[in-house]
């Protein structure tokens, strides 16, 4: 499935636009695609999907590799994003090191995060909390009143320890867990594949 390539109409076709945008989009190289002698330009699936993301356009089943996993990270404006992106760093090349198929994008919280989840429809959601908890415990309350979003997975990331009159609102708005930024990456990442993957 790796390897899968597509034509130019089955990109407009999963896209849902004419062959002409298509060929402007690789015109542009907005859309990477490749010569293939004898055949003519084809788009690999997986640039495809990275496309579909970096657009927040839908990614159609049919080219979602088997059994592959959606991960967002929701980070927020006011965090301490260096503490927050060195975590995300650490945790993708941790999950990297294993063989399993994960698409992944980010989105801050806002007006546009409940709209990529509606596209990217994840299995698991990352929540930045190291800026307080008002967004992130927003941000879920919203998502868990949509039914269709019932069984994603909310991980929550915090600065430091988790004051004690938050767990109560935390677990009301739906988040399986709240782990400290500073936690060690190999062991929580083996039990995010365990348990949320």
């Amino acid at each position: 499935m790796k390897h899968r390539t597509l034509s130019l109409e089955e990109v407009a076709s999963l896209g849902g636009v004419s062959l002409a945008r298509v060929r402007s989009w690789i015109k542009k190289k907005v859309l990477r695609a490749e010569q293939v002698e004898g055949i003519g330009l084809r788009v690999h699936t997986a640039d495809m999907i990275d496309f579909l993301v970096r657009y927040n356009m839908a990614i159609p089943e049919s080219i979602v590799p088997l059994n592959a996993k959606k991960i967002l990270f929701v980070h927020g404006e006011g965090s301490d994003t260096r503490s927050f992106m060195k975590f995300v760093i650490n945790f993708l090349m941790e999950l990297k090191k294993g063989r399993r198929e994960f698409i992944i994008d980010h989105i801050s919280y806002g007006s546009e995060a409940k709209m990529k989840m509606m596209v990217l429809r994840p299995d698991l959601v990352i929540l930045d909390m190291t800026g307080g908890d008002k967004d992130a415990l927003a941000f879920c309350t919203l998502i868990k009143e949509i039914e269709y979003f019932s069984s994603v997975k909310l991980i929550g990331i915090i600065d430091s320890a988790l004051p004690v009159d938050l767990t109560a609102a935390i677990k009301k708005c739906g988040i399986e867990e709240v782990v400290p930024v500073s936690v060690a990456i190999d062991p929580f990442t083996r039990k995010v594949l365990e348990h949320y993957l």
